[in-house]
């Protein structure tokens, strides 16, 4: 990042079942926020938190149709390692 001033934030939402309902992820860097909105969110909604650990990160590429478009799979690497990490962290474990 070119800046110094770089933050991220990530809230995650669960049913009882430990499903995920839904997670939002922004990255905020030279004073400006980016947000996901790659569709992983909608991808993910539904699936037990135990299986999105398992998410190949080259399938969801596969998944969401990104094709080559760099800029949005770095924002996609970005939120599927936020949920990945959050995730883990909720279960306590290393992931």
């Amino acid at each position: 990042m070119p800046c110094n001033d770089s933050s991220s934030g990530l809230n995650i939402r669960l049913d009882l079942n430990e499903r995920l309902v839904k997670f939002d992820f922004a990255k905020i860097t030279c004073s400006r926020e980016i947000t996901g909105n790659t569709g992983y969110c909608e991808y993910c909604q539904g699936q037990p938190i135990e299986e999105i650990l398992d998410h190949d990160f080259h399938a969801i590429i596969d998944a969401l149709k990104m094709g080559d478009d760099e800029e949005k799979q770095f924002i996609l690497h970005l939120e599927w390692d936020a949920l990945r990490a959050g995730i883990a962290q909720y279960l306590g474990i290393e992931h």
